[in-house]
């Protein structure tokens, strides 16, 4: 069998073809790593979620003096004193700040809508349960925060 010699321009063709495989399969493994890479993100940001609100529902149910605070200025805010009703606004401000962080990973694109629709969703049931001063007073935090949010939170507690 006889191997024909190549030219230098054949040579330079076939390199080329060569380059462009490599290239191709580079960004291949770049696409694949970059998917792979997202998906843990996306698992990480559900459970920092989910671990901030089990640790909260955890401390509620543990301490029967606050669970007692909450349960009263869920039900009746004038049996709460103006510390009562700080304390309870403060603790409410997690709530807050973790629907937040689920708004900004959704319009980060970190979070996928259907995800973004269930915490939405447990977040605004959870809100419509506060007397409306636990929003009220903790609204001027987020005055300086990602657009859109404080409109969402109104219209999920105001509106039916």
């Amino acid at each position: 069998m006889m191997i024909k010699k190549l030219a230098t321009s054949e040579l330079a063709n076939l390199s080329q073809v060569m380059a462009c495989i490599m290239v191709i399969i580079s960004l291949i493994y770049a696409i694949t790593e970059y998917n792979q890479q997202r998906l843990i993100d996306t698992s990480e940001i559900d459970s920092t979620l989910y671990r901030s609100s089990e640790e909260f529902n955890l401390r509620i149910a543990s301490d029967p003096i606050l669970a007692s605070l909450i349960m009263r200025a869920e039900k009746n805010t004038d049996t709460l004193n103006e510390v009562e009703r700080f304390q309870y606004t403060r603790l409410r401000l997690n709530d807050f700040n973790n629907w937040e962080k689920a708004f900004d990973y959704h319009n980060e694109k970190r979070m996928s809508d259907s995800n973004w629709k269930l915490w939405n969703d447990a977040y605004s049931v959870n809100a419509k349960q506060m007397p409306d001063f636990a929003w009220e007073d903790n609204k001027e935090f987020f005055l300086s925060s990602t657009p859109g949010f404080i409109d969402l939170v109104d219209q999920a507690i105001y509106e039916n």
